[in-house]
Parts: structure tokens; C-alpha cells; sequence
């Protein structure tokens, strides 16, 4: 009976302790305040580059304070922001954008504590992520984001998080607040309910514009009206691998995994009226498309600079006012691969419509002209 009562005693005693920890772990639990984050969020500005520039060195900032940037209104999209302390990740979740605040908000649960902020837009990206510590298990040291699939060329920005700080009130303005690449920082200090913090992004991802003109002799015989414009991209999607470090210079460093072939169709542009595409003889051909540019995303690697143009217009005789053929389509390959892409880099791509059939005005159109860049 001994032997027994001793051992109810060690059971109390050991179940004494381990509800004493639980409890412990609930309190530290229950001093975690909700509140809401708000976010003001700026982002590099792409940097124009004529296209097959060879570039044989790239650097992304300047290591002083970031000044070339811009407020980011985000349209309807979001960001995935993760939240974490030195050793651990404490909250992830996505950032909606309201428009009339011009802001990003969540609510999240905070300690007084030292947070490091990391992450991406779009958010839509965030099926396939992982975050870790760069280094010992920490996150001071940066953060590594692995977003697996991601298509090679979209119509979305795809940008991370560059760089963190903290914000007085959420009436500030991002463009002079001297916000700094590679600080990550975020200190948790006072006990009211709203947090304000201003993201620096930069983009993960090249962009590509491009133009459009027709050869001058053929322009004189005949004239193109623009209806359909599409891209094909020969690789489908990438792992990605973005490095994040708190420093003042390569403060994101990015790898690309390609993950599957065969690309999907991307519109640049579908009309309800068509462009009437103008000669090369004219001092500049046309911005595709309208006043404004389409601009795709592209991944900017050697293993992404393949692409399939498919452009469907019609035919007009050289007056313009009497249509020929009605509903063309010309399809074209096209490769980037003297271009050496480069992230944040913006490069506009001029297409020539080259046909290669001498006219006889009494025979057919040619059916599939070459485009040319």
C-alpha cells in the first residue's frame, strides 16, 4: 500500500507541474493583443533598359536611402506578409487593400516584442510557399521564401518585401519616409490597438513592353488593322527562391527552378476597335496598345526567353477604306535570349511586320508574314 500511495503522490505532483506550465503558456498566450497592422507600401521603380542591352553587371539599390520609388495602389490585390520574432514564425496571412484608406490592413495578434516582416504580392502565389531563417534558426539574419509554380510571364507584378519601418499614424507618406532596403525591423513598444508600418518592395520578376509598325513597302500596298494580340511563353512556370537580406545592397537575391514546359496563352490586348498599325517610315511606331502599355511579368532567366506571338487583323487596300481579308492570323517565335533580363529591369520590345511575298496585286495576300524585332 506503500509502494501505491507513493506513487499517487509523484502523479499529483507531475500533474501539478504540467498544469502549472499550461498555464504559464496560456498566460504568455493570453498577453498577445490583437491589433491592427496597417500598412503604407511603396515600391522600386522599374528602370528602362533598350532591349539586347547586354548588361555585365547588376545592382539592385544604391545602399542609401531607397528614393527611387513610388506608392503602390494595389487594385485589388494583396499581399502575403509574414510576421515573425527572432526564432520563430508567428503570423502569416494576406493583406487586403483598401482603396479609400489607400492601405493595407489585418488584424494581428502582437507581444511587445522586436517582429522581422517579410513577404510577396501577389498573394494569390501562396499555395506553394515556405518561409525559414536565412541563418541559426533566426530571423534577424533574413528570411529565405520558396514560392514554387509560378507562371513564367504574367500580367501581375510580382514583387517581396525589400524593406520595413515603423510609422507614426497611417496619414504619412511613404515616398519621403526615408525608408531603408534591407531593414526589417519592427518594434512592438506601445499598448494601443492600431500599428502603422511602411514596406519598401522591389520586384522579383523583369517587365516587357512592346511596340508594332509594318514595313514601309508594305505599308504603301496595304494596310494592317491590329484585333488580337497574344503571347505564348515556351516554359511554363518556376520554383522561385528569394533570398531576403538585412543589408543595404543585394538585399534580395533570387533563383530560378523551372518546374514545367509548355506555357499558357497570355491577351495582351482584345479590342472592341482595332489599331491601325502604322508604317516604320513614321517617327514612332505604335505603343501597344492605346495610350497605355500592357505590360507582362516575365521571369527573368535563361531558361524563360522563348515566346510564341499570335496577332489576328485584317486588311485594308492602301487607301484604307476597303477591306481585303477580314480575321488574319499570323503567328511568329520569337527569342530574348540576347536581352540578359535582369529583375526591375523594363524592356520594350519593337515588333516589325515583315512580309517576305512580293506583291502582285491580282494574287492572294500573304497568309502568315514574319514579324521581325
Amino acid at each position: 500500500m506503500k509502494a501505491i500511495k507513493h506513487i499517487y503522490i509523484c502523479l499529483t505532483l507531475t500533474m501539478v507541474v504540467f498544469l502549472a506550465a499550461c498555464t504559464a503558456e496560456e498566460s504568455s498566450h493570453d498577453q498577445r493583443q490583437e491589433r491592427v497592422l496597417h500598412l503604407k507600401a511603396g515600391w522600386q521603380k522599374y528602370g528602362d533598359v533598350p532591349f539586347a542591352t547586354t548588361r555585365t553587371s547588376f545592382q539592385i539599390g544604391t545602399g542609401d536611402n531607397a528614393i527611387n520609388y513610388e506608392t503602390l495602389s494595389a487594385d485589388g490585390a494583396s499581399i502575403r506578409v509574414y510576421i515573425t520574432t527572432s526564432g520563430r514564425l508567428d503570423f502569416y496571412g494576406d493583406f487586403t487593400y483598401n482603396e479609400t484608406e489607400g492601405e493595407w490592413t489585418q488584424k494581428v495578434p502582437f507581444d511587445n516584442d522586436t517582429y522581422y516582416i517579410y513577404g510577396f504580392m501577389p498573394s494569390r502565389l501562396m499555395n506553394s510557399t515556405t518561409i525559414e531563417a536565412r541563418s541559426d534558426n533566426n530571423y534577424a539574419n533574413g528570411a529565405v521564401l520558396t514560392i514554387g509554380n509560378v507562371p513564367s510571364l504574367m500580367k501581375e507584378d510580382f514583387c517581396a518585401i525589400v524593406g520595413v519601418k515603423r510609422a507614426d499614424n497611417k496619414t504619412g507618406d511613404i515616398t519621403s519616409s526615408g525608408i531603408q532596403r534591407g531593414v526589417y525591423e519592427y518594434n512592438v513598444t506601445r499598448s494601443d490597438n492600431d500599428n502603422y508600418a511602411y514596406l519598401l518592395l522591389d520586384h522579383v520578376y523583369a517587365c516587357l513592353r512592346f511596340t508594332m509598325a509594318v514595313d514601309e513597302t508594305y505599308n504603301t500596298l496595304r494596310k494592317i488593322h491590329l484585333k488580337r494580340f497574344s503571347i505564348t511563353p515556351q516554359t511554363a512556370s518556376f520554383k522561385v527562391t528569394a533570398t531576403l537580406l538585412p543589408s543595404n545592397f543585394t538585399t534580395l537575391q533570387t533563383t530560378f527552378t523551372k518546374t514545367a514546359e509548355g506555357g499558357t496563352e497570355q491577351h495582351l490586348w482584345e479590342g472592341d476597335k482595332d489599331i491601325l498599325l502604322p508604317s516604320t517610315a513614321e517617327e514612332k511606331p505604335i505603343e501597344l496598345f492605346g495610350s497605355g502599355y500592357q505590360e507582362l511579368y516575365i521571369a527573368p532567366t535563361n531558361g524563360n526567353t522563348d515566346f510564341t506571338i499570335t496577332c489576328t487583323y485584317d486588311v485594308y487596300d492602301k487607301s484604307g477604306m476597303n477591306l481585303i481579308r477580314k480575321d488574319c492570323e499570323a503567328t511568329n517565335k520569337i527569342s530574348l535570349g540576347g536581352a540578359s533580363l535582369q529583375s526591375g529591369d523594363r524592356y520594350t520590345i519593337p515588333l516589325v511586320i515583315m512580309p517576305t511575298y512580293l506583291y502582285v496585286l491580282s494574287e492572294p495576300d500573304l497568309d502568315n508574314p514574319s514579324i521581325t524585332f
